[in-house]
């Protein structure tokens, strides 16, 4: 797969799981998350990023988390911070 195509890949992987995190932090939904984590990392280690690619995954993360709040109907002003805390510690641990 193209490197482009990893990241958005991850991207989509990483900010679903942020907003299930942020969502649902003790609902059975932790199970799902870990599975979308694992997913991203095999993805993430595979690689060496660039600050250019890491700055696209992180617009793409947080818009995908951003959706994923707003179609469940929580307010995304509320949520969000806790979504960017969980990509940006995905970024630190495996970018």
């Amino acid at each position: 797969m193209s490197r482009k195509k990893d990241l958005e890949k991850m991207a989509s992987l990483v900010g679903n799981s942020a907003a299930h995190a942020a969502l649902y932090p003790d609902d059975t939904a932790r199970r799902e998350i870990a599975v979308y984590y694992d997913d991203a990392y095999e993805i993430a280690s595979s690689r060496t990023w660039n600050r250019q690619e890491i700055e696209y995954f992180r617009a793409k993360a947080r818009g995908r988390a951003e959706r994923e709040i707003e179609k469940r109907g929580f307010d995304r002003v509320k949520f969000i911070e806790k979504a960017d805390a969980y990509i940006e510690n995905f970024i630190q641990e495996n970018m």
